[in-house]
């Protein structure tokens, strides 16, 4: 193929892949960060025992099975009255969906040893911030009518919406069939409460009873159904089977149709709503999700009501993906000013400037192949790599200019003068190729979070290499080979300072010095004053504050009077932050989640919510809420464990150390698990003399697991199970019904006892006492836990701040050996961060090798790595200076400069090297290499330091998560360039290297170019 045929077929490859790559960036999922391949499973089981009896009978037992699961790494529970939930992490890499299935199969265990009359088990993905959350404002209809229509309507069309793994439609009351049991028709026809409850359960709608097995069909499963459809169906079912006239439902119990008040309620500024909450599956792609969601409910139910967004993922990526594509086009242009600036041509400057968007686009088809999507890292990637596409770019140009601008040349000369550079342009594209491409293959952590911008990054620089190699050089020979350049007159300031400087032996080696001191300083000093975290998080728009109810059984009215003083208080205190309140109210307590009018809100409102809510009790308790935030945990700075014997202990241990730490003015959040509030009760005791003789002759155990019974269907209504009628699907709720305008009323209902009839208040008594509300547990063993986060902006010394602890407990609990345990919550972030270095150290050594085989000797190998020390220091120093944090984005930006700098010295050494193979003296040599790359050298790295420096100074919402890499590259790179500039000169001039053997073969073709 001739030289023609090559120029236009490369010029059409790349038009093609670029066409290919700009169509396919419209089809990448999109998302704010990477899919985190470590799955968390919430299942939820349903008891009428006793929290503790649960627990002691079955909860063990359940968490160590769940934890026996294979990837299963912590399951906790947490238990309340009637139910318990377990989140169980999975290891990395273990499927969502075989986690999920793994999880239901040890549900549907358990679930067959349970009660049959108990509500189904429940399992789900665990992921609490990435749901898409909606308010409705009914107009036409009441809350629960709104509720209703959209159950039937709306939810069907969002369930069939592709990712979506569960929804939740709620708000108002709900309808339910209400059987009401008088006490006296019991006794008046001799019939037990239990009677009444077999017989219900006898007609349970729709129910399995196993698998039937035929030789033609196969396995079919086969379900009892007993044709109840009506009230009166309901009301027609025989309680007795006696001879005669058998006894009906209808006349020992009031069966109706009824709504019941909502366990729920939610309002949005004070005005009741209905909520529509989705929530997607782990691999959907997210914000695609989120827009379908809100635009089938906009049609469905925006007729119905003034809807309004509480939580949208898509809202939150929109605006952060958004900050990060203004960032890359704001450095692309900058870089493309940088450019025309330093070499007022503009020719030149677009032939540099074009290979920008010409090799992010075709970057996408690698993208697309990997499996990348678009997220806020993929595109921090593009940004960082701009000056590294504009590095390879400038190095063609200026060899090719250079070659011109002694004579016209021919195609020939051309393609030889990029074959000259071709060695040390593929040599700096492997080194940082070598860089990055270890990320992809580190710890689970790392690599989850870093996989994408490594791919990104390794992808745009092969891309780059070959735009570089063959698509300008064929659009230099199609457009702009007949133009003659005229040469530059080399500055003589310039070499006469440089020639002094660099025959100043004494002046070199206090410099050298000097950097030497600078180095040690900052690498073995700084290091210790950063605050480390796995990843930076964006600042929320959302704080949530979770007030308990000090009372059971309060009415709605009475839970919005008890939250009314705190909404008002917020209102008044700090409503100039506050864009609306939601309000999630359930039964024990309820949520206020305040809504931020920005990000930029939060610190003021954050640092000032401590003062307004302390005159609320200690009880109520605030933290921020991200949407979409990262998977990964937040790790505490501190995490304590109070492990004694005894139960009560360890909660006035756990409250007491709660109330000391959360006045702390270092304390920025702290939580507690189990919740400590508690439930004002009464409880119920026996009078066991006389029933002691009431049961003589008599079955003791029987008749008192019927009398605690009919005391808890006497207490409330009971959900027996669910049924099917013509008018819908409701809830079947059975309780005995007598005026319960009192206890003294509760106590004076009749009941059968031992062959007698008797009142409540016979044979049990009344006392109030306090009991918790929570029960927590890990792995099977009982969890006391208070985690702890400190104000960044406060230095906090964590071994005095326990001593300080400890001293206040043992004034307080006079024990000289507290039962308490501290662990250090910092682990798997210092284990990422140590794994990052050993990635760190693997890839020095990897450039080391790569670059001692190129230039075929130690002393330029060594002075080629020095330069890694130089982006190292920078990066550390510029975390320092800017009071940023040491984490996997920051520590990124070190393994960035890593490539850069040493791209930087193996050009600047190439250079040396050929004008040493012409004899020149060394110090001219030096001189020459960096006349001849010092203009490139200042251009590649004022262009990444420029494309970068949006993201350093951050802006709109999510600028916290690159911030960090920002700052350590931009002024990182700034450190580095100057002290490679200032010291590997000073380098060349004392070791002198020897000439590598790797650039023989073009020695003489240089010899004529240079």
């Amino acid at each position: 193929m001739d030289d023609k045929l090559k120029t236009r077929f490369n010029i059409s490859v790349t038009v093609i892949l670029f066409l290919i790559g700009l169509n396919w960036f419209f089809q990448l999922p999109i998302s704010l960060y990477p899919t985190i391949s470590k799955p968390s499973i919430q299942l939820s089981f349903y008891y009428d025992q006793d929290v503790h009896s649960f627990y002691q009978e079955w909860g063990n037992k359940i968490e160590r099975s769940l934890r026996d699961m294979d990837g299963a790494t912590e399951v906790d529970g947490t238990y309340k009255n009637g139910q318990v939930k377990y989140v169980i992490q999975f290891d990395w890499y273990i499927k969502p969906e075989i986690a999920k299935k793994e999880a239901a199969r040890f549900g549907a265990m358990y679930q067959a040893q349970l009660p049959k009359h108990l509500p189904s088990y429940k399992v789900a993905y665990y992921d609490p911030t990435s749901e898409s959350y909606l308010a409705i404002k009914a107009n036409k209809y009441e809350v629960d009518q709104l509720a209703k229509i959209l159950q039937q309507t709306l939810e069907p069309q969002l369930k069939a919406i592709k990712g979506v793994s569960r929804t939740m439609i709620a708000g108002g009351s709900t309808e339910m069939v209400n059987i009401q049991i008088n006490p006296f028709a019991l006794i008046e026809n001799n019939v037990k409460l239990q009677d009444v409850l077999s017989a219900l359960r006898q007609y349970r709608y729709d129910e399995a009873v196993g698998v039937l097995e035929s030789s033609s069909e196969g396995k079919v499963n086969i379900r009892l159904t007993q044709g109840i459809s009506n009230l009166a169906d309901i009301r027609a079912v025989p309680i007795t089977a006696n001879p005669g006239k058998p006894l009906l439902l209808a006349e020992v119990a009031e069966i109706q149709l009824i709504k019941e008040q909502g366990n729920r309620l939610f309002q949005y500024d004070d005005i009741s709503v209905v909520v529509i909450g989705v929530w997607p599956e782990p691999d959907a792609n997210q914000y695609w999700l989120a827009k379908q969601v809100k635009e089938v409910i906009e049609v469905t139910a925006g007729p119905l009501g003034d809807v309004f967004s509480l939580n949208d993922p898509q809202e939150f990526v929109d605006a952060a993906i958004l900050n990060i594509v203004v960032s890359l086009f704001v450095g692309m242009f900058s870089a493309a000013f940088v450019v025309l600036v330093v070499y007022r041509r503009f020719s030149t400057s677009l032939l540099i400037v074009i290979t920008m968007p010409i090799t992010l686009s075709i970057s996408i088809i690698a993208m697309q192949v990997l499996g990348v999507g678009i997220n806020i890292l993929s595109l921090g990637a593009m940004g960082i790599s701009i000056g590294m596409v504009v590095d390879n770019a400038i190095v063609i140009i200026d060899r090719i200019t250079h070659s011109q601008n002694k004579a016209l040349t021919s195609e020939k000369e051309i393609i030889e003068a990029v074959r000259s550079v071709k060695p040390s342009l593929i040599s700096s594209t492997l080194t940082s190729i070598i860089v990055f491409l270890p990320l992809v293959f580190s710890a689970p952590m790392i690599s989850a979070i870093l996989r994408d911008m490594a791919l990104v990054i390794v992808s745009i620089l092969c891309v780059s290499l070959f735009i570089s190699l063959y698509f300008l050089p064929a659009i230099f020979l199609a457009f702009a080979k007949k133009r003659h350049f005229s040469p530059k007159k080399p500055s003589v300031r310039f070499e006469q300072v440089m020639s002094q400087f660099l025959s100043n032996k004494t002046l070199k080696t206090w410099v050298l010095v000097l950097v030497i001191f600078y180095i040690l300083y900052v690498l073995m000093r700084i290091p210790t004053l950063i605050e480390r975290e796995v990843i930076a998080q964006p600042k929320a728009e959302i704080v949530d504050i979770f007030m308990p109810f000090t009372a059971s059984g309060l009415s709605n009215s009475d839970k919005l009077a008890a939250l009314a003083p705190i909404k008002s208080a917020l209102r008044d205190e700090l409503g100039q932050h506050i864009k609306y309140i939601y309000s999630d109210i359930r039964d024990e307590y309820a949520y206020l989640t305040v809504h931020l009018v920005s990000y930029r809100n939060f610190d003021a409102f954050y640092g000032s919510l401590k003062h307004v809510l302390s005159a609320f009790g200690e009880d109520v308790t605030y933290s921020p809420w991200i949407t979409g935030a990262l998977k990964i945990e937040d790790h505490p700075d501190l995490t304590l464990y109070f492990n004694h014997d005894n139960e009560h202990i360890n909660r006035d241990l756990l409250k007491k150390s709660y109330q000391w730490v959360k006045d702390r003015p270092s304390t920025y959040r702290s939580d507690v698990t189990p919740r400590l509030f508690k439930n004002n009760e009464l409880e119920l005791n026996l009078r066991n003399n006389l029933v002691d003789r009431l049961l003589v002759g008599q079955n003791y155990n029987s008749e008192i697991a019927d009398l605690t019974e009919y005391l808890k269907f006497t207490a409330s209504p009971f959900t027996l199970y669910k049924i099917k009628l013509d008018e819908g699907f409701f809830p079947l709720k059975v309780s005995i019904s007598n005026n319960k305008s009192s206890v003294e009323a509760i106590l004076q209902t009749p009941v059968q006892f031992a062959g007698k009839n008797v009142f409540l208040q016979d044979v049990t008594t009344l006392s109030a006492v306090e009991t918790a509300k929570e029960f927590a547990s890990r792995d099977g063993r009982a969890m006391f836990r208070l985690k702890i986060w400190f104000d960044k902006a406060v230095q906090v010394d964590n071994q005095k701040f326990i001593a300080a602890l400890e001293s206040m407990l043992k004034t307080e609990f006079d024990q000289d050996v507290l039962p308490m345990r501290v662990e250090n919550s910092k682990t798997e972030v210092e284990q990422s961060l140590q794994s990052l270095k050993t990635t760190l150290v693997f890839s020095i050594l990897m450039v080391f090798i790569i670059v001692l085989y190129q230039f075929g000797t130690m002393r330029s190998a060594l002075m080629i790595c020095t330069a890694i020390l130089f982006g190292i220091t920078g990066a550390i120093h510029a975390i320092y200076l800017f009071d940023s944090t040491l984490s996997l984005n920051s520590m990124l930006g070190m393994l960035i400069l890593v490539g850069l700098t040493v791209n930087n010295s193996i050009l600047l050494l190439d250079f040396f090297n050929r004008n040493s193979a012409q004899g020149m003296v060394t110090v001219l040599a030096v001189i020459g290499a960096l006349r001849n790359r010092f203009r490139s050298l200042i251009v590649t790295n004022l262009t990444t330091i420029v494309a970068m420096l949006p993201l350093a100074i951050g802006y709109g919402a999510g600028k916290e998560i690159l911030k960090p890499l920002g700052i350590s590259i931009t002024v990182g790179l700034f450190i580095a360039t100057t002290l490679t500039i200032v010291v590997l000169p000073i380098l060349m001039s004392f070791m002198a290297p020897k000439v590598s053997t790797v650039f023989s073969e073009t020695r003489q073709s240089n010899n004529k170019v240079c």
